[in-house]
């Protein structure tokens, strides 16, 4: 079981032949204490160096042939074998990965912590893969649902839906903060109704203890799951409040052993006692009468069923007709509802109801107010079926841009001017481009812009990562297209004025000396974007400023005339970051230099954070320091991301060879270079990370220069074997995401079957071993079953009850922590100790009487009294040093194996009078066979 902070091996299995027999224990006792710590060491070395931090590689199996070693020379000869073969070996996988099938599964950390929360749902336990660095279930969740919500949602909705133990683990192991986000992204449109049921019936219960639940937290950990069971199996076309509560209070009755009318009585008298001195919400309450006349027409047998065939068409189209209507309570809700289940329901009739209401704006104003995000999406790609979500995103895009540039938009404006214009289009075709077109007009005329103007601030706007994909790219070229098309109608006259005004700006702000970088750097990356699209006017106009040398700096020397050798510090600023650096602007000195920022890489990153602005800076920067100078000085500072700066120097390398479509070999490295001292001056080093630095090099190639992605990737992908290994997987991850990315484009949206999951995939998982973090549980084995009937939980050796059964899995954790409230992602030992199946859902804590935590703490200080070669301890010393212990937790047919990680004092177990190797209690179906090397 070797393994770091970084990376972990299941198994690992010598196979090894030696022709001296004498020798022969000798040979082991080597091969042992050697792997016991330096192989992990010199496999971390090659396994760092390929996967970055932030991505998860999975690798089934991996066979080393070390070949012959001489025995004399083992401990010499073993690390230099092992990183050679490792290394090749990695190599091998990559390059022929296309011909021998998928050896090695690459994983973000987004994809990474999903399969591990789903692995949880399923399983009870966390894989043995899990890293500490993770975090818990709860942490990942947490972060999944703010940086990989609909990702995280499709899996949660599709293990929710096949399995009721999975519905039960999410209610009562994700902590109420979790399961609020989860509830309002399942129900956007009814969310809140759905948390004011739960919170008001936890409030009654609380109050006026209508139930014999354990405590407060237990029964809202049963209604959460109540309320899971009603969205992800029973729902129907339409949120129902009533039939919502009616079946969260049937299930409620069947828990707790009660007629569900007697237990509605008892809830109506609650109620009816709390709102004379605490406040309910009046939309339970209403609902609550609602249901009680509806139980009470049943009995009367005046109805034979609860809900009436309702015409959900209809209802939508009064809905879409009647504003009064949508405003009345529950309505608005409903209303969404609707549109979305309905249009995935029909899209063809859903279109032929929208477009029946025609494109007046005094009835689509006010209705796309009342719309929720998901509607308005659903509304706007019913008309276009060709590429709707290009439109969509377009949008979306637009949003994101104008928010860049401080240009907020209201919520809704860009979906209901895009939403007219489709309208008025409906039996006409129309381009991409014209629809944005009309978008950019709208959105100058409201900032009260010209639309030039505003199409100068958004083209250099800085755009989001999460934006610079290759789908992206096409949507920025649309957004040129509008650019030029708007140049096209300006008369000659006024076009060269508008740059003559950019220019003259641009000029006075050097003139006077820069003092707002960010504004001045606008104002260049936009006549920059003029340099590169209209080159010859842009020459003109700076031809036509007086002083025009002063602005040379800014323009490459085929516009100013100038060239890079004129000068070698380009702007007259304030230099004195580089008065401070001696000899950094004699080239010819550069060793010195260089270790003189070795010693204080500080203040070159000052001086560039403070003075490097345009290109021919960053040019001149480039030949003062070398590209792996900059990764040098850059890594005295920041030494662990030096692997990911190996594989930036050998890409710096081989991209001097690329060349293609006006993009040279310097040209490529010199976009590499800028890339990585941003990241550097930023702290972004995402920026640069091997999965991102494609979208980078996409966004400035295929974005802004307008190459087109296929002439990218066909070049890209000819020199792709001179490439590190590394980003030749993440180039070929960017093409598969690229081609599934434009699939689902073209494809007209579609209901999702929901579909079990198999259980096969769930058990071949348990084959690794499950990582266990209290393994020295197993030390007091001998008094579990003292500790159990003590507590009351046992009776003749057996279990009283089932309740008491799950119970005991968090009185054992107590023993070792201390904690009353644990995930059960840490319990998979104390599981396997009471009998409980792995996958069996426990509640995540249980509340524990003063009277019984003094009992486990006596029993934990009469372990310590009987153990004299310890000496004195305190119970939380005794903790930390024994039951606090990671080991590994694995499954065979007849029995569970476990393996304890090895401490120096282990010793002190040879002295105890304990027995643990094999244990065998009477409630647990096979024996577990602890390994602990001491």
């Amino acid at each position: 079981m070797p393994q770091n902070s970084h990376n972990l091996i299941s198994r690992l299995t010598w196979d090894t032949m030696f022709d001296s027999k004498a020798q022969g224990v000798a040979l082991q006792e080597r091969l042992s204490n050697w792997g016991g710590f330096h192989l992990q060491q010199e496999m971390a070395a090659v396994f760092n160096k390929f996967c970055p931090s932030g991505q998860t590689w999975k690798i089934q199996s991996l066979e080393l042939d070390l070949g012959v070693i001489h025995f004399d020379q083992l401990e010499t000869e073993l690390p230099i074998k092992i990183r050679q073969q490792l290394n090749e070996k990695l190599v091998e996988m990559i390059l022929y990965s296309h011909q021998r099938g998928k050896q090695i599964e690459i994983l973000d950390e987004k994809s990474s912590h999903i399969q591990l929360i789903w692995y949880f749902l399923w399983n009870g336990a966390l894989p043995w893969n899990h890293h500490a660095a993770d975090g818990s279930v709860n942490q990942m969740l947490t972060q999944q649902l703010q940086q990989n919500r609909d990702e995280l949602l499709d899996m949660l909705k599709e293990s929710g839906f096949s399995s009721e133990q999975v519905r039960r683990r999410m209610a009562w192991q994700f902590n109420e903060q979790n399961m609020i986000k989860i509830i309002e992204a399942i129900e956007p449109n009814v969310g809140g109704q759905i948390i004011l049921f739960s919170n008001e019936l936890t409030k009654i219960q609380q109050k006026e203890t209508v139930v014999q639940a354990a405590s407060t937290t237990d029964f809202k950990k049963n209604v959460w799951f109540w309320v899971l069971n009603y969205l992800l199996t029973e729902r129907g076309t339409v949120f129902n409040r009533i039939q919502f509560m009616k079946s969260s209070i049937v299930q409620m009755a069947a828990h707790y052993n009660m007629q569900y009318d007697q237990l509605f009585e008892l809830i109506e008298l609650a109620v009816a006692k709390l709102t004379r001195s605490l406040s309910l919400q009046s939309d339970f309450i209403l609902t609550l009468q609602l249901l009680s006349k509806e139980n009470r027409d049943q009995q009367k047998n005046k109805t034979r069923q609860v809900i009436e065939d309702v015409d959900h068409w209809y209802l939508l189209e009064t809905l879409f007709l009647d504003q009064n209507l949508r405003h009345t309570s529950g309505k608005a809700a409903t209303f969404n509802d609707l549109v979305s289940a309905l249009a995935k329901e029909d899209a063809v009739r859903f279109k032929t109801l929208i477009s029946s209401f025609g494109s007046k704006s005094d009835f689509w104003l006010p209705l796309i107010n009342d719309l929720s995000s998901h509607s308005l999406k659903v509304v706007f790609t019913a008309f276009k079926y060709s590429k709707p979500v290009i439109l969509t995103e377009s949008i979306i895009f637009l949003n994101r841009l104008m928010g860049s540039v401080k240009q907020q938009t209201e919520r809704n404006q860009l979906w209901y001017e895009g939403l007219m214009f489709i309208l008025r289009q409906e039996n006409t075709s129309f381009t991409e481009t014209a629809f944005l077109e009309v978008l950019i007009t709208v959105l100058a005329k409201n900032k009260q812009l010209s639309s030039m103007a505003l199409l100068d601030q958004l083209l250099v706007a800085e755009v989001p990562a999460t934006l610079k994909t290759l789908r992206h790219t096409s949507l920025y070229h649309l957004l040129t297209a509008v650019f030029k098309k708007e140049v096209s109608r300006m008369p000659v006259l006024q076009f060269k004025k508008h740059l003559e005004q950019l220019v003259y700006l641009c000029h006075l702000q050097v003139k006077e000396g820069i003092k707002d970088r960010k504004s001045f750097e606008t104002l260049k990356n936009i006549l920059h974007n003029y340099i590169r699209l209209y080159p010859k006017a842009l020459k003109e106009a700076l031809m036509a400023m007086p002083d025009a040398e002063i602005l040379a700096a800014i323009f490459p020397a085929s516009i100013s005339g100038k060239s890079l050798t004129s000068f070698m510090l380009p702007l007259e600023v304030s230099w004195n970051t580089l008065q401070e650096m001696p000899r950094f602007n004699q080239l010819g000195q550069n060793e010195i230099w260089l270790a003189e920022m070795q010693q204080e890489p500080k203040k070159l990153l000052e001086f560039v954070r403070k003075e490097i602005i345009t290109d021919h800076q960053w040019l001149w920067l480039q030949k003062a320091v070398s590209f792996d100078e900059l990764l040098l000085i850059i890594g005295c500072l920041h030494p662990n991301r030096q692997p990911s700066f190996d594989v930036l120097s050998q890409f710096y390398r081989v991209s001097g060879t690329i060349s293609f479509s006006g993009v040279t070999g310097s040209g490529l490295q010199f976009l590499l270079f800028k890339k990585v001292t941003k990241a550097w001056i930023s702290g972004n080093w995402k920026l640069i990370a091997a999965e991102s630095i494609w979208n980078e090099l996409i966004w400035e190639l295929c974005g802004k220069r307008a190459i087109p992605k296929a002439v990218f990737i066909s070049h890209m992908n000819t020199h792709k074997r001179a490439l590190p290994p590394l980003l030749q997987l993440t180039f070929e991850s960017l093409i598969a995401q690229d081609r599934s990315t434009t699939a689902s484009n073209n494809e007209n949206p579609k209901i999702k079957l929901v579909k079990p999951i198999m259980m096969k995939e769930k058990t071949d998982n348990l084959k690794g071993g499950i990582s266990v973090r209290n393994a020295g549980l197993v030390i007091i084995n001998s008094y579990i079953a003292i500790l159990f009937e003590r507590l009351g939980l046992i009776n003749d050796r057996k279990f009283i009850t089932a309740e008491s059964q799950l119970q005991a899995a968090h009185y054992l954790q107590y023993m070792v922590t201390g904690q009353e409230h644990t995930e059960e992602s840490f319990l998979p030992l104390n599981k396997i100790l009471c009998g409980i199946p792995l996958t069996q859902p426990v509640m995540e804590g249980i509340t524990i009487s003063t009277e019984n935590k003094q009992l486990i703490e006596g029993l934990i200080s009469a372990v310590i009294s009987h153990w004299p070669a310890i000496g004195s301890s305190s119970i939380d010393g005794f903790r930390g040093n024994w039951l606090v212990r990671d080991g590994l937790l694995t499954e065979r047919e007849d029995r569970w194996e476990l393996i304890v990680e090895k401490r120096p004092y282990d010793l002190l177990i040879h002295k105890s009078p304990f027995s643990f190797s094999i244990i065998k209690h009477p409630w647990m179906d096979k024996p577990l066979h602890v390994n602990w090397a001491y």
